[in-house]
C-alpha cells in the first residue's frame, strides 16, 4: 500500500508546479512524507527512501550533480518514472 501511494504522489508532482516546488525546497524525507500526507498519500520515509534509491540507480549522474538540493535530486528519481 505504502509503494502505491508514494507512486500516487510521484504522478501528482507531475501535473502540480506548486508542489513541485516544495518537494524541491524539502529539508529531508520527513517533509516529503508530510507534504504526500497533506495531499490524500500515506507513506512512510522508509518507502520514500527505499523507492528512490531504486530508482536512482537510473537517473545519469550529471543529473544529480547538478541538483540543487535534495528535494530536487528526489524530483530527478521521480521524473518520467510510475
Amino acid at each position: 500500500m505504502s509503494e502505491s501511494a508514494l507512486s500516487a504522489f510521484a504522478s501528482l508532482l507531475k501535473s502540480n508546479q506548486s508542489l513541485r516546488e516544495k518537494v524541491r525546497s524539502a529539508a529531508g524525507p520527513q517533509h516529503v512524507v508530510q507534504l504526500a500526507k497533506d495531499n490524500g498519500h500515506d507513506f512512510t520515509a522508509a518507502t520514500l527512501m527505499k523507492v528512490s534509491a531504486e530508482k536512482m540507480k537510473t537517473v545519469h549522474d550529471d543529473k544529480l550533480n547538478g541538483s540543487g538540493s535534495w528535494g530536487d535530486a528526489l524530483l530527478h528519481c521521480f521524473e518520467g518514472h510510475d
